[in-house]
């Protein structure tokens, strides 16, 4: 199975891609993607998923936690992991290959319910909006600050060693005027903090991706996608979605 994990193309350094035992995984601290779960040891989305895939290859899984998106699209490329698994989307890098989507999420502006909602990106003129440092939340909020139509006084304040989740929970007591996450992270935080409401969606929605590390073959890629395709049709990967989001399904019906 090395065959799948690794490009062969003579001597090289050796890497985390060296074991054919192992599949290692990139990821980071977040409520969709990896967190301490207590007595049931972890929790997340890509983590469970990931976990899947691992059982499916017959390898065992190593997870890696990186700091932020950034950490893991550095390591990435130094080839510490055979992919990432971490609410990614597809990037505008040769080097990064993704995967099929396995799911759908947008950027959201996140406030409390006493705030009157945000309607257009140009009231964000003069206000405060908290991030992740490092994530493509940040890089999102900084780029439409810089773009065509700059926004006046727009503060933008990345905060480090804190999650998504975090932020949602300043936000809730008030401490935070208002975050910028992903729209995943709302539809499951919302359930902890319920006097929060998404008032402005920042960009188009973007396709939720594995990125896999240059040094790992198609191969391995194509028996990725392979399993995703397997579960959606054999329902588990609805088990897994209705897991952590059927809440939010069935109070939209």
């Amino acid at each position: 199975f090395l065959t799948l994990l690794i490009a062969a193309c003579g001597e090289k350094p050796r890497t985390a891609l060296d074991n054919p035992r192992e599949l290692v995984v990139l990821t980071r601290p977040g409520v969709v993607t990896y967190a301490i779960d207590g007595s049931r040891g972890t929790s997340g989305f890509d983590s469970d998923l990931v976990r899947m895939l691992a059982t499916g290859l017959g390898l065992k899984l190593r997870i890696v936690v990186a700091a932020n998106d950034e950490d893991i699209q550095k390591r990435l490329k130094n080839n510490e992991a055979h992919l990432a698994a971490a609410w990614q989307v597809p990037l505008e890098d040769a080097q990064i290959r993704a995967g099929n989507a396995y799911f759908e999420s947008s950027n959201t502006v996140v406030t409390h319910e006493a705030l009157l909602p945000i309607g257009d990106i140009a009231q964000l003129a003069n206000k405060t909006v908290y991030v992740v440092a490092g994530s493509r939340q940040e890089k999102t909020i900084r780029n439409a600050a810089q773009g065509p139509t700059p926004i006046p006084g727009l503060n933008v304040i990345a905060m480090s060693k804190r999650t998504e989740l975090d932020l949602m929970e300043g936000v809730a007591k008030q401490y935070f005027e208002s975050a910028l996450v992903d729209s995943a992270v709302f539809d499951i935080g919302n359930n902890y903090y319920p006097d929060l409401q998404q008032s402005l969606q920042i960009g188009e929605k973007k396709p939720i991706v594995w990125l896999f590390a240059p040094g790992v073959t198609p191969e391995l890629i194509t028996k990725a996608n392979d399993f995703l395709a397997k579960i959606e049709k054999n329902g588990e990967m609805a088990r897994l979605r209705d897991r952590y989001f059927g809440h939010v399904a069935r109070l939209t019906q």
